[in-house]
């Protein structure tokens, strides 16, 4: 199977990285239709990259992520119509930051991230996706929980760990029958 998918995913990464912006140290990649540079997507490409083996690259958008994150531990969802902070798009961030932490170590921007994230849990579980998004969305309790989890495994972090269980719960509440609403 990975003889399969690995030469796959080595096509779909050469098409993107026809949309990567390299400022020496930085990269990023450039929305080919909004012309706006999402965190998300940047995120996503990286923790790909790190597995596929491009280090490199994977270390220059980690530089361009640090570099936009907010002084309260954030990114932001940038969107055609919104730019704003948000606990979803800091769980991604943050967990492509963990993916990279052996080739590109960074625990201050990753601190910020969690202390970020933990203090969006408006409830047992229940993280608030941003100021503008308030209902409770469960792949935004799932996501930040994952990060959380992810973060309290590395760094051997408790509090991080609870709120990751608690947010696995929150979700696992919601399921009926083997299903989610």
């Amino acid at each position: 199977m990975q003889n399969r998918v690995e030469p796959l995913i080595s096509q779909i990464l050469n098409e993107v990285r026809q949309h990567i912006i390299v400022e020496e140290k930085a990269a990023y990649i450039l929305d080919p239709l909004y012309g706006i540079v999402r965190n998300r997507v940047n995120a996503e490409v990286c923790k790909t990259m790190v597995r596929m083996g491009d280090h490199s690259m994977a270390e220059k958008i980690i530089t361009s992520l640090i570099r936009n994150q907010n002084d309260d531990g954030s990114w932001n969802e940038i969107h055609p119509n919104y730019n704003q902070p948000s606990a979803l798009i800091t769980s991604f961030a943050g967990d492509a930051l963990l993916s990279a932490y052996e080739i590109c170590p960074a625990e201050k921007s990753l601190q910020m991230a969690r202390d970020y994230i933990l203090s969006q849990e408006t409830e047992p579980g229940r993280f608030l996706k941003s100021s503008h998004y308030t209902a409770d969305h469960l792949n935004v309790d799932a996501s930040c929980g994952a990060f959380l989890a992810h973060y309290g495994t590395k760094f051997s972090d408790d509090k991080s760990l609870e709120a990751a269980e608690r947010a696995a719960l929150r979700v696992c509440d919601h399921q009926t029958g083997g299903f989610y609403p």
